[in-house]
């Protein structure tokens, strides 16, 4: 028997995408139980240091346990020397929310 233990949500293709400091950073959400569980990053060009340090701030994990409807309004601060990537982040969790 299959089991639907979490489902993972990307970009919809019409979204204009935001840029990191070298190109998109591309996101996938992941929903349990219709709340997030956590954002991934996935491919991108961006320099590995900005990724770390987006992710060593705790950027990621803002997200955490809000439905859908809440990770819309959520209002996420840039992470401070890494402003493009997390601005980008935070515009593909934005377009992956939002109806």
């Amino acid at each position: 028997e299959r089991k639907t233990v979490a489902v993972l949500r990307i970009v919809p293709e019409k979204y204009e995408r935001v840029e990191g400091f070298d190109g998109v950073v591309n996101v996938a959400v992941v929903l349990k139980n219709d709340r997030i569980i956590g954002i991934a990053i996935g491919k991108n060009s961006e320099t590995p240091r900005w990724i770390q340090k987006v992710r060593a701030s705790g950027f990621m994990e803002k997200w955490n346990g809000k439905t859908l409807a809440e990770a819309e309004k959520l209002k996420v601060n840039a992470v401070t020397g890494a402003t493009y990537t997390s601005e980008a982040v935070k515009s593909e969790v934005k377009a992956v929310v939002s109806k």
